[in-house]
């Protein structure tokens, strides 16, 4: 017995040992991945900082001045990313800039060597593409900008799931309104003591009340969903003293998109149909039923901005094959309207104006190519 205690003693001993080591070893395993780990963090720095300076002296568009640049390469670069690559073209050629940011920027560079004034004449044809291509992009940023700002509104806003007490008839008693979220997808708007119910594929947390027109007695409501791909819909109520009205519906949202002119009509942003993602107005006036009517347009406005890659017909007159233009590429125009069903009305900036159409959403008809391959800046988000 005294025999196998003996044995039990030395092999307990030599498995401590044995852990011991182990934990040695991978302690020195672990002090030497974080010295691994510290040596990666340096080289990583030092790449960064190699590829920093290798990028203060080269070119953003090395080729620019023999190669057509693409939207593939444009997409994505900030407008002073935009704004130094336009002016590298000249700074190439020898251009002495007069402001202090591009004499600083280029300075740096080992290849500028300013020695006179380099005129957007003397680029070759190339070059005058790529600097339009540039200043499209860059001037397109700063418009979408301005545009979505332009139709932000204004609504009196109230929070879902909290009664309100707001007279919305005209009756000079006030009507005890809750906007009721069920769920992530239902909802009940509860006006005294009737209710409606609805769904949502992507619910707003508060609800708005507008005064389409002033002349009459009535408030209404909207309801708005943001829906999948902000695919906004807004659905449109009223009271009027007895029964809920359903008034109709509308794309956009009580908070943008949405402008109500309180003489009875409303535009709402709507998504178009044909050529790319975008938008234009939508016109709505009040019936005698107080239900929204849509105002067909035979020309929607988009005013919309593209850059011409390569010529393309444009008819004087719709349906008019014989009676036409070309326009060329290296030039912004503007989209002006579409009847959003084949048509797309194009405006150069002398004023000009010619029409294309779309088969199959963005086939350009009599082309037999895609707008994208003609058009430069169109949009295909989802």
């Amino acid at each position: 017995m005294r025999k196998w205690n003996v044995i039990f003693l030395i092999f307990f001993v030599f498995m401590l040992i044995i852990i011991v080591s182990c934990n040695n070893i991978n302690n020195d395993r672990v002090e030497e991945n974080k010295v691994a780990e510290n040596k990666i963090e340096v080289t990583e720095i030092e790449q960064t900082n190699e590829e920093l300076i290798r990028k203060e002296k080269d070119f953003i568009f090395p080729n620019s001045h023999i190669e057509k640049l693409t939207e593939k390469q444009l997409l994505g670069l900030s407008n002073k990313l935009l704004e130094y690559a336009r002016n590298e073209i000249f700074a190439r050629k020898g251009h002495i800039f007069k402001k202090e940011k591009y004499r600083n920027y280029f300075a740096k560079k080992s290849w500028y060597k300013p020695t006179t004034t380099v005129e957007f004449s003397s680029l070759n044809s190339i070059e005058k593409y790529n600097v339009n291509f540039i200043k499209f992009f860059e001037d397109r940023y700063r418009k979408t900008h301005e545009k979505h700002e332009n139709y932000k509104t204004n609504y009196d806003v109230y929070p879902c799931n909290k009664e309100i007490n707001i007279d919305i008839n005209g009756d000079g008693k006030t009507e005890r309104i809750l906007f009721e979220l069920e769920n992530m997808s239902n909802y009940k708007l509860h006006i005294n003591n009737l209710v409606i119910e609805g769904e949502l594929g992507n619910y707003s947390n508060n609800f708005a009340i507008v005064d389409i027109d002033k002349n009459d007695n009535f408030k209404e409501i909207i309801i708005s969903d943001y829906g999948p791909s902000n695919d906004y819909v807004s659905y449109f109520y009223c009271y009027d003293g007895q029964n809920i009205i359903k008034m109709g519906q509308t794309e956009g949202l009580f908070e943008y998109g949405i402008k109500i002119d309180g003489m009875g009509k409303l535009s709402a942003r709507t998504r178009s149909k044909i050529l790319q993602t975008w938008f234009f107005d939508k016109y709505y006036t009040l019936s005698k039923e107080h239900k929204l009517i849509e105002v067909p347009q035979d020309i929607y406005i988009t005013n919309y901005d593209v850059f011409i890659k390569r010529p393309i017909k444009l008819l004087k007159n719709r349906g008019n094959s014989d009676d036409y233009f070309i326009l060329n590429e290296g030039r912004k125009v503007t989209i002006v309207g579409t009847d959003d069903k084949e048509w797309c009305l194009v405006e150069t900036k002398t004023g000009e104006r010619g029409w294309f159409a779309v088969d199959e959403f963005l086939i350009i008809r009599n082309e037999g190519l895609d707008a994208y391959k003609i058009f430069g800046g169109l949009c295909y988000a989802d």
